[in-house]
């Protein structure tokens, strides 16, 4: 950022350190600045490109070159899904790296960013299952309620070809999209817990019918996604609009 062959990316670098400065302040998630390094990477190149030529040392581009080549074969595994699922497991605990907590949450055998690429069609084919066994009438008169934001996404993607309604939920953005427009008086909803008893009790505060439709399971996914109870919840009282600031959740 400081040579003088780089000022003209100067701009770039202060960029860097700037959202680098935002994002730690804010304890934003790793994975955001991702980005950012490409810069980095091109700008360290250069300026050693540039030191070995001025210096003489051309043996060393060979050994520059293929020397990140070793750890990087050995590391790919624990960045992307190159291995069967299995097999990542089996590495993971090879190289002795821990899945650390992701967003707060309990971990898996899979670190995060693999065990959220699973489970997803399978919800919503298990969401699907449970609206069929509605009549066609309640079918019309039924929403979705899920609990955040990829389970949301997981049934307004797959749910499309499943003939699903939009997911309703109150987590980040999907809170200021509000409720259904239309009042609907039918809800697949998934239980707040694990413990079925636990989800219905919460549940059967705000409904004069609530029965217990089936679990939802996934061998690789986010454990609080497996074993999630899903309900059809008749007769709530009031509307779902009066209680949507309740269903706020933000993180």
């Amino acid at each position: 950022m400081l040579h003088r062959d780089g000022k003209r990316f100067r701009l770039l670098g202060w960029l860097f350190l700037a959202v680098w400065i935002v994002f730690t302040v804010q304890e934003a998630k790793a994975y955001y600045f991702s980005g950012g390094y490409p810069i980095l990477f091109a700008a360290g190149s250069v300026w050693i490109l540039g030191a070995i030529q001025k210096k003489g040392l051309r043996w060393l581009k060979p050994v520059l070159t293929v020397g990140p080549l070793a750890p990087t074969v050995y590391l790919l595994p624990l960045a992307l899904p190159v291995l069967p699922v299995d097999a990542t497991i089996a590495h993971i605990a090879r190289v002795g790296i821990e899945p650390e907590p992701g967003e707060r949450h309990e971990m898996g055998a899979l670190p995060q960013h693999f065990a959220d690429m699973h489970g997803w069609q399978a919800m919503a084919d298990t969401v699907a299952s449970v609206c069929r066994k509605l009549t066609v009438d309640e079918q019309a008169r039924c929403y979705i309620f899920v609990r955040n934001y990829g389970e949301a996404g997981a049934i307004d993607y797959f749910g499309q070809k499943l003939g699903l309604p939009n997911a309703t939920c109150g987590h980040n953005n999907y809170w200021i999209w509000g409720p259904p427009d239309q009042p609907k008086d039918i809800g697949i909803i998934f239980g707040t817990e694990q413990n079925i008893t636990e989800s219905r009790a919460d549940l059967e505060q705000h409904f004069e019918s609530v029965e217990y439709a089936t679990t939802f399971q996934c061998r690789y996914c986010m454990p609080y996604e497996n074993q999630r109870p899903i309900f059809i919840c008749r007769g709530m009282r009031g509307y779902l609009g009066t209680i949507w600031e309740t269903q706020k959740h933000y993180n």
